[in-house]
């Protein structure tokens, strides 16, 4: 159960105590038609201890971290860019294609002999045009061909890539057969997987990257009295599919990247914080914005920050200072293939303004970030591998160390079941009053005015728990470092009459209200600082008094 709702639902506990027991009763009241009396019934509910954890939003994105010291860190992580293999240097579907027909010298031998064999060569320039690749191995690939003629004779065909090595350590060889069918065309198509295949694109053409040698090999069958001619033609329609690369080596060109749009990070410590924030003094001591750039791309990258910004509604917009630009990309060598290299910054109160922009109480962090792939003036080769991946990310750290005055936290909560179950309770005729006792002990260096208020479905306030000023609870002492060294502690009794309970039954919302200031001593306000042992021991119990009135057949 959220214990910020165990004090209301003590209400309906109480209640449910007290039926529980009268059902037990009755039973001993078999030859009594009518009784009346007057009980006094003291039932303890809760007896627990609230962390600081229980205190921050669950519904939070950030992380609750813990340090060496025991000091409580509240941490947002985000990333502020990412890009991927396919965003620099993918390899999408490749298509090849074209057409060969017989020499005279092909029909002559075939008039001859009743057979010929036909060789054509051609270069496919593999790759997209803005990249070199020397070599690369295929993670997931296949070769598609289509393969048709209109020759009227039986045909055998060898297709071979002599660069693409297959996983079994042989070089690629197609060998198929497309018989003559009565048709004036005979087409085929032939698929066959290139998976963990080694493409070496530097050994041929009038280039030393990007260019794979296919050689096809046609033999033609006489069939019959068909006739032969050098207008017959034979036609290819070469596709590589998929093309997910191991690894791949090369020059991918100069690219620059630039998303048009800004991103953000929700800053959503303070979400119950009163919406007008006014008044309000605060300031964290030493919050740090801690960037990591990692690399596994062999790549030059410069990566420059564009804005870091955070938004408040007290403060609007303030952007950070002391990053530096551009920023130091590592970039691992042929030898570190595979490894990620990191390197990394920090934004805090000594070298940046990053002190203010959290103090502010922001609602987000603006970012935007641009990054240049093989700068102007780059010569030297790259590598990536299908894995590669160039990231900046930044975790947003909020040591709950300082000091905050005027804070009013708000959060409203349904009771419709808990009232429900009260008005279920028909058989008390005569609820004279409830007693709740409370003992609440406070661990925090935090001044806590705690209200909780009674609602109706409208936002009407109908009653409250406590009288004006009756729930404070002062802040435990601390020694100069900021340590707590003694609790306070509080016993408080309140006594709610019939008309009080009357009022609840017909309440569905309660809103938690508590105003917040770090301790105060000599007229200072010194810096506090918040530990994972710290809370609040939380007793509570009630007694209730009614006259009840039952019938008994």
């Amino acid at each position: 159960m959220n214990k910020k709702r165990l004090l209301l639902f003590g209400f309906a506990a109480v209640m449910l105590f007290f039926s529980c027991n009268l059902d037990e009763s009755l039973d001993k009241l078999e030859s009594v038609n009518k009784v009346q009396w007057d009980p006094t019934i003291a039932a303890p509910l809760i007896d627990t201890r609230l962390t600081i954890s229980d205190f921050l939003d669950r519904a939070s994105s950030a992380f609750i971290e813990v340090d060496d010291e025991n000091l409580i860190h509240v941490v947002y992580r985000g990333d502020l860019a990412s890009l991927k293999a396919k965003q620099i240097a993918g390899i999408p579907t490749q298509n090849f294609n074209g057409q060969f027909g017989l020499l005279q010298f092909h029909v002559d031998q075939f008039n001859n002999t009743g057979s010929t064999t036909v060789e054509f060569s051609t270069i496919f320039n593999f790759g997209p045009d803005n990249m070199e690749i020397d070599s690369l191995t295929m993670n997931a690939c296949a070769v598609s061909t289509t393969l048709s003629h209109d020759l009227q004779h039986d045909v055998d065909i060898e297709i071979s890539l002599p660069n693409v090595i297959q996983e079994n350590g042989q070089p690629f060889v197609i060998n198929s057969s497309l018989p003559y069918s009565g048709s004036s065309n005979t087409s085929k198509n032939i698929t066959r997987d290139l998976k963990n295949a080694f493409f070496d694109l530097t050994k041929s053409g009038n280039k030393l990257y990007s260019q794979l040698p296919a050689n096809f090999k046609i033999t033609i069958n006489q069939s019959g009295g068909n006739p032969i001619t050098t207008s017959d033609m034979f036609s290819f329609n070469t596709d590589f599919l998929y093309n997910e690369y191991d690894v791949l080596y090369g020059f991918i060109g100069n690219k620059v990247i630039s998303p048009s749009d800004l991103d953000s990070i929700e800053l959503d410590l303070f979400r119950g914080v009163d919406s007008n924030l006014q008044n309000i003094n605060f300031r964290i001591a030493d919050p740090r914005l801690k960037f990591y750039m990692s690399n596994s791309y062999g790549i030059p990258i410069a990566a420059q920050i564009s804005e870091i910004t955070t938004i408040s509604r007290s403060a609007g917009k303030l952007s950070a200072t002391g990053f530096p630009d551009p920023l130091v990309i590592p970039t691992p060598n042929r030898q570190q293939i595979g490894e990620t290299l990191v390197d990394s910054f920090e934004l805090n109160r000594t070298n940046s303004n990053v002190a203010d922009m959290i103090s502010n109480i922001p609602q987000h962090l603006i970012y935007g970030f641009g990054a240049e792939v093989n700068p102007v003036g780059t010569t030297s080769r790259n590598f990536i591998t299908y894995n590669s991946e160039f990231k900046i990310s930044v975790d947003i750290d909020v040591p709950l160390a300082g000091r905050a005055d005027g804070f009013e936290l708000t959060q409203e909560t349904d009771i419709s079941d808990m009232t429900k179950d009260l008005n279920d309770l028909e058989d008390i005729d005569q609820l004279e009053e409830i007693l709740v006792r409370m003992f609440i002990r406070n661990e925090f260096p935090v001044d806590v005015d705690l209200q909780l208020y009674f609602q109706d479905s409208s936002g009407n306030t109908l009653d409250s728990l406590f009288q004006e000023g009756q729930m404070l609870l002062r802040s435990a002492s601390v020694d100069g470092n900021g340590r707590v060294t003694n609790s306070n502690d509080y016993p408080l009794d309140i006594t709610m009459t019939r008309e009080q309970f009357d009022i609840i039954k017909t309440a569905t919302k309660g809103l938690i209200t508590a105003k917040l200031n770090t301790l105060k001593q000599n007229g200072n306000q010194p810096e506090v600082r918040f530990y994972a042992d710290y809370g609040i021991g939380f007793k509570l119990g009630m007694q209730a008094k009614a006259s009840i009135k039952v019938d008994v057949e």
